[in-house]
């Protein structure tokens, strides 16, 4: 998870080398791929994201990471049940970057969309807070979630996940408030107070 320009993207193909081999189902890809408008900021009905998804996964054995899904409550509520009857106990990775970062990151990007202009950019951030953290927080309720720090260069971020991955008991910490996200965080992994990444408690 995380804001448009937080890294997703490039950390999801970080994660297929050797190591961890895994499947990147980029969800923007896919739509592209299908045909679908992405121009505008508006998100693309559950009913269609659902399956396309679903699909995604079914058509591989290997682990895969979902980048752009779910996205709104209800398609979060849907993959959970998806994870719950097919036994996934899925490893849930938040990237923390603020607002103003991840427009400069996408303006000086240049990647050639269409929806790279500051006006998408900023709508999209409206969705994502309103629409997206919902269904964040909903996912975090039934697997609990990392909160990793986006905000360091890309390899340095990768680094934090694959600990975040190979960690099996987060070491507990004092409560800390000027790392967590609201979420009530207790857990930390890192090598210092300053939380390069933490996790976040189901309930």
């Amino acid at each position: 998870f995380g804001a448009p320009g937080a890294g997703k993207g490039t950390q999801a193909k970080l994660l297929n080398d050797p190591a961890w081999p895994v499947i990147h189902l980029s969800t923007g890809d896919m739509l592209r791929k299908a045909g679908y408008d992405l121009s505008t900021a508006a998100l693309i009905p559950d009913e269609v994201m659902n399956p396309l998804v679903v699909a995604a996964i079914e058509s591989t054995d290997r682990d895969t990471v979902l980048d752009g899904y779910p996205r709104t409550t209800p398609q979060a509520e849907f993959i959970n049940e998806y994870f719950m009857t097919h036994d996934v106990d899925p490893f849930i990775v938040k990237l923390s970057v603020p607002d103003m970062m991840v427009i400069s990151r996408i303006l000086k990007g240049n990647r050639g969309r269409p929806d790279d202009t500051e006006d998408i950019i900023g709508e999209r951030l409206i969705i994502f807070h309103k629409e997206t953290m919902p269904a964040i927080i909903t996912m975090c309720k039934k697997f609990g979630m990392w909160v990793v720090d986006g905000i360091p260069n890309e390899n340095h971020v990768h680094e934090v996940i694959v600990q975040c991955m190979k960690a099996t008991t987060p070491f507990l910490l004092e409560f800390c408030y000027a790392c967590h996200g609201g979420y009530g965080v207790k857990y930390n992994i890192k090598y210092n107070h300053s939380c390069d990444a933490y996790m976040v408690k189901r309930d």
